[in-house]
């Protein structure tokens, strides 16, 4: 197992995680699940018999199952790891069987039959996220504000950056009606694409009071360039102004 997959989470991220589909791809998932702990309980499911029989000797799971309906129920996150067109027919089995609020992902090398397959037997309430993954993006949710904070990505993707860190924010907030997106300070990148600059604050408490009038003073100064930085680059965002 590749040493770059890190060291094992101390919290599984998952409850129950179902791999449907042990061949390379799912048997690999599968591995690294376990080595990184990502589910307190792992679940393998796959219509052999024998695959079965050899993923029970090397321990490849906690739970191995032959019915995916079974090995899905319950889970929180379920990964489709068979041919791309046998997905229609794994879905007639599970989608009884997904529980609401779990994420349905797949490892098939297009999307388009994927959709098609999946979507349409796609019980309310579960998340359909395709695969394969390329890159991520955290998001915190508040009252009327979407704050954006972390991303990362597996392979440069040129501008997918900008797709999901802002405009897929930008759109999640108007279908959710939300007032702002919020995502984060510093970036004069951020401006085309629609992004103003705007003030934000922190508090903090410094115990020591040479380091704590040290760092007023600076704030001081600080203050003033930073306004006007904030007019120079509000005069550069893509909007009408009132002068225009």
């Amino acid at each position: 197992m590749p040493e770059r997959l890190g060291p094992p989470l101390n919290t599984p991220l998952f409850e129950r995680l179902a791999i449907v589909g042990l061949g390379l791809i799912g048997s690999s998932i599968t591995r690294a699940a376990r080595r990184l702990n990502l589910a307190r309980t792992l679940v393998a499911a796959d219509r052999s018999l024998a695959v079965l029989e050899r993923a029970r000797e090397i321990g490849l799971a906690d739970e191995t199952v032959a019915d995916p309906a079974e090995g899905v129920r319950g889970a929180d996150h379920v990964i489709l790891c068979v041919p791309v067109g046998a997905y229609g027919a794994v879905m007639d089995r599970i989608a009884g069987a997904l529980a609401p609020g779990a994420i349905l992902s797949d490892v098939g090398s297009v999307k388009g039959a994927v959709l098609a397959q999946v979507q349409p037997l796609l019980p309310a309430g579960v998340h359909l996220v395709p695969a394969h993954p390329v890159a991520g993006t955290l998001n915190l949710l508040g009252t009327d504000t979407l704050y954006g904070r972390y991303w990362g990505a597996v392979q440069n993707v040129p501008f997918l950056h900008f797709e999901l860190c802002y405009y897929q924010a930008i759109d999640f907030a108007i279908a959710h009606k939300l007032a702002t997106v919020e995502a984060g300070a510093q970036g004069e990148h951020k401006l085309a694409r629609g992004y103003a600059p705007a003030t934000t604050r922190s508090v903090h408490w410094i115990g020591h009071k040479g380091l704590r009038d040290a760092i007023d003073r600076f704030l001081r100064q600080e203050r003033a360039a930073v306004l006007r930085e904030q007019e120079q680059l509000t005069a550069l965002t893509p909007f009408k102004h009132n002068s225009d």
